[in-house]
């Protein structure tokens, strides 16, 4: 479960990084801060409720995805 929820920061840190780019060069400097900000924490609250409501697609997502890799080797 924490794995999830490490994948969901760093994804979300990602697009509240984008959002920050975008946003500096529509509004000044600090509101961009602001509204990254609450980006970040919109978008991560909603990767915590989504990750825990669909822990079992994710867990057989995962299983999945390390049989393959497995069967690889």
């Amino acid at each position: 479960m924490l794995v999830y929820y490490m994948i969901s920061l760093f994804v979300v840190l990602g697009l509240s990084s984008l959002a920050l780019a975008f946003l500096e060069e529509v509004v000044s400097g600090k509101y961009a801060i602001a509204f990254s900000i609450v980006i970040f924490f919109t978008l991560y609250y909603i990767s915590i409720v989504s990750v825990s409501y669909f822990e079992d697609t994710f867990n057989c997502f995962y299983g999945w995805v390390v049989f393959k890799i497995t069967e690889l080797f």
